[in-house]
């Protein structure tokens, strides 16, 4: 399920109109203090707050908050309780910081005929309590402007006036990043879904108007008018948060199908790490709501409209929901928005700035524009450090009875080691059960494929302390024969990879702490079930093969047939010459210039026919050729060119028994002498005489 999580906000908290609490709300109603001063509950707790034009938070003290936190039920009515502060706070004129001992959220009553609201409020040790500007204007205790009334003499003036009276702060509105508003392509020539269903409780109405109504005012959301687009429509949720808090959600599967992506590699961990090479200072910052800063078109906005008893609704900003809203993020900040940057890498809103020295991480620091800590790498730590493709690699394995371990390990010109990387796995329930042969073979294999990134295309070591695995992976297993085990159908996966069995004692192989360190409560997939793949296979045999990624993807952007199918899956517009691609439309996919069926690359033509040569490596026969061409490729027609392929190969036709020879027979008996001749060929030894015959 699929759905846009458009706020969060906190469950009310429980009804504070029983008789007792309605005394001492009668008497705050009219009771407001000399100075500025006015009596207010937090919880059920009266606080006596001084209204400050000036403030822009609230604050109570430490010894109200202590009373709060000592009582149960009043504890559990306060929300999103956070140690220290989320902003500096100085009093006027004083550049020395406010000790701030923790946040919170709560509701907050003056009177009966004002709202209850959700205020936040900052716990301050040495200071009185104070109501900011902005929570004084909404519950109408502080008048702004020219029509507060003018005291003359001694009577006092009327001190209440209706809320259009009184000036309101409103919010400002929610950045965004200066480029054009983001269009999303969608399929237009099917009718529009409607989904219209709500589930808002009774209790928790009044926040999710008033959340609601936030969205409004900062400019995240907006109403449906009536000369607008409201062909799609989706239901908005309100979705339990553990036991006290609720989400706002907003269903898009509906629209999602009508969406048409367009797929952006999102970095993975491996290429972060290995970019990050010889960087030692480190800078993070985190994007609060990050897709909100982008903004969507006009013609986008009508797919993420939503229904309330509220009224309609639809996002300005960037819906989380949208299926292509990760690509479109991800895409818009590496691109564009810190595109210029150096020393720059995002995930989504986690953006990492780096340097190999101060000076360098100042500058690109300077470039990002904001810092939130920063770490230096110690030098004095040799055993850790980066990836290098021309540094000597060794990688360490080992199985125990609950887990795998795998450590990949470097050398550099002075044979001094670094670890590059650590990772464990859980065995499944039926993994443990397996011989303790099968489970070194299996961490191998594992340990192979999980670095996968690294170890693609390089020649390493593989350190292990089972002798059996010298046997299954070092070449003395059966190679084309059919696998006798488990262990040696394991290894026929690691025919790619270019590697060197060696055994290590166990005492000396430090991925057997890995191994056993596994808690009970971890639970893996089992390997034969994991259906990721880390890793892309671009050898198929290691004298032949020298098909590389980076030559399909040139070629792809190159073949004008494989152009055309890209902007056929983009735009659902097949032409004739497309035909034969079409029936498979559901299967095919791109991403950048790489066109995949069900996770097997379309080749281009120009290497078609290289492919086929190196598949048929070893003169194998037609069906064994067309089982290694599946595993990795597909075009149309590629099993009939593999047929052709074979039998032109000449090798081939030679070899072939074409005309087998007839049965041995019996001849018929000579009916006289010197009829039937018969010559047999004897070669002459150098120690064998042979006699005349005459």
């Amino acid at each position: 399920m699929k759905c846009d999580v458009i706020d969060e906000v906190e469950m009310p908290p429980t009804s504070l109109k029983d008789s007792s609490e309605q005394l001492v709300l009668a008497a705050c109603s009219s009771t407001f203090e000399k100075d500025g001063y006015i009596v207010a509950r937090i919880a059920g707790l009266p606080c006596k707050f001084l209204i400050d034009s000036g403030a822009q938070v609230n604050t109570i003290t430490e010894q109200i908050f202590m009373e709060l936190c000592a009582d149960k039920n009043r504890r559990r009515q306060l929300h999103n309780i956070e140690r220290g502060t989320d902003r500096p706070l100085k009093a006027y004129a004083s550049a020395v910081d406010i000790p701030v001992v923790s946040t919170f959220e709560a509701f907050l009553e003056i009177s009966n005929d004002r709202p209850i609201l959700l205020e936040r409020f900052y716990v301050v040790k040495e200071a009185r309590s104070l109501l900011g500007r902005a929570t004084a204007t909404r519950y109408s205790v502080l008048l702004l402007g020219l029509k507060v009334p003018v005291q003359s003499g001694r009577s006092s003036p009327q001190f209440w006036y209706e809320a259009s009276d009184i000036a309101a702060i409103t919010e400002e509105r929610f950045p965004r990043f200066n480029i054009p508003p983001v269009e999303i392509n969608y399929d237009q020539t099917k009718p529009p879904c409607r989904n219209i269903f709500t589930n808002v409780p009774l209790s928790v109405k009044p926040i999710v108007e008033q959340r609601l109504q936030k969205l409004l005012v900062t400019g995240i959301i907006e109403r449906v008018e009536e000369s607008m687009d409201r062909r799609f429509c989706s239901s908005m949720l309100v979705i339990p948060k553990g036991k006290e808090d609720i989400r706002l959600v907003i269903d898009l599967r509906g629209p999602n199908t009508y969406v048409q992506r367009t797929p952006f590699a999102m970095p993975t961990l491996e290429k972060i790490l290995a970019k990050l090479n010889g960087a030692q200072f480190f800078s993070t910052i985190d994007l609060v709501n990050a897709f909100f800063h982008i903004e969507l078109h006009e013609n986008s906005r009508h797919l993420t409209n939503f229904f309330t008893e509220f009224g309609m609704f639809r996002c300005v900003r960037l819906s989380f929901g949208l299926t292509n809203a990760p690509d479109i993020f991800q895409e818009t900040l590496q691109e564009i928005v810190l595109g210029g940057c150096e020393g720059t890498i995002n995930y989504l809103d986690d953006i990492l700035v780096y340097g190999t020295s101060m000076v360098e991480h100042d500058k690109n620091l300077e470039a990002v524009m904001f810092c939130t800590f920063k770490e230096e790498v110690a030098n004095s730590i040799r055993t850790l450090g980066y990836f290098n493709t021309s540094d000597e690699t060794e990688l360490y394995v080992d199985a125990s009875a609950v887990g795998l371990g795998a450590v990949l390990v470097q050398f550099n010109d002075h044979k001094v080691p670094r670890i590059i990387a650590c990772a464990s796995k859980a065995l499944a329930e039926t993994e443990q059960r397996y011989p303790q042969t099968h489970r070194e073979a299996l961490a191998v294999v594992w340990g192979v494929e999980r670095f996968a990134f690294y170890l693609t295309g390089t020649t390493f070591v593989v350190r292990t302390d089972s002798e059996a695995n010298e046997f299954i992976f070092g070449g003395k297993h059966r190679i084309g024969r059919r696998a006798v085990s488990r262990a040696e159908t394991w290894a026929l996966r690691l025919l790619p990879f270019h590697f060197t069995i060696l055994r290590v004692p166990g005492e000396d192989n430090f991925a057997d702490a890995l191994s056993r360190l596994i808690h009970a409560t971890r639970k893996d997939m089992p390997f034969e079930d994991e259906s990721e793949d880390n890793h892309a296979l671009f050898a198929l045999d290691t004298g032949n093969m020298n098909i590389t990624l980076s030559e399909i993807e040139r070629y792809a952007e190159e073949d004008v047939e494989l152009v055309e199918l890209r902007n056929a899956l983009e735009f659902d517009y097949w032409p004739p010459e497309l035909r034969k691609y079409e029936a498979q439309k559901k299967s095919l996919h791109y991403i950048g210039t790489l066109i995949c069926k069900d996770g097997k690359i379309v080749l281009p033509a120009q290497l078609r026919r290289k492919a086929l040569t190196s598949a048929h490596g070893g003169h194998v026969g037609e069906v064994a050729m067309k089982r290694i061409m599946r595993e990795f490729f597909w075009w149309p027609k590629m099993a009939v060119e593999t047929e052709i392929f074979v039998k032109g190969c000449q090798t081939c036709c030679m070899l072939s028994r074409k005309n087998p020879p007839l049965p041995i027979s019996s001849r018929d008996l000579p009916e006289a002498p010197w009829d039937t001749i018969q010559i047999d060929f004897f070669y002459r030894y150098p120690d064998l005489e042979l006699e005349s015959f005459s």
